[in-house]
């Protein structure tokens, strides 16, 4: 981590509890939000990822994975108008919710902290800066992860 500057908070949120929050406050958006295919799509100069999928992908009745990019959407045109409603309603409660201070865990980047998180689980983003800022990071496959869990335990 290198910032001559200010400001650049992290900010992350535990898209698990606010999916919990949706489904005890709003069972119809927890539906919509979990039964929606919604296209997305990423590319940079080194990947280009590419897919449909739900907001929150559910497995044994848990939500296991969060995908809420509003970059990356490009369409939900094969809804009718009525179910586009419901899913836009179901994301402007979601995005109230992770964007309520109650939900925020906000910390401050210095040198050399290590930040480790389920990608799949928490949202995350910064505050404004000024200045240069440069963080290294990497991405470990979820798959390959736990993999070695299973090996270093024996469970599995």
């Amino acid at each position: 981590m290198e910032h001559t500057g200010e400001g650049g908070l992290g900010c992350y949120v535990d898209g698990f509890h606010v999916s919990e929050i949706i489904r005890k406050s709003n069972p119809d958006a927890y539906r919509i939000l979990s039964e929606v295919l919604v296209k997305q799509e990423f590319i940079d100069k080194h990947v280009h990822y590419k897919g449909n999928y739900p907001v929150f992908t559910i497995r044994d009745n848990e939500v296991k994975i969060i995908r809420y990019q509003t970059t990356d959407r490009i369409s939900v045109q094969h809804l009718s108008l009525e179910e586009t409603e419901q899913f836009y309603d179901g994301i402007r409660l979601f995005n109230k919710l992770i964007y309520s201070p109650e939900n925020e865990f906000w910390i401050k980047y210095n040198p050399g902290r290590v930040v480790i998180f389920d990608n799949f689980r928490l949202l995350h983003g910064r505050s404004m800066f000024t200045g240069t800022r440069v963080i290294r990071n990497t991405v470990l496959p979820r798959d390959e992860v736990d993999s070695r869990i299973r090996k270093l335990t024996g469970l599995g």
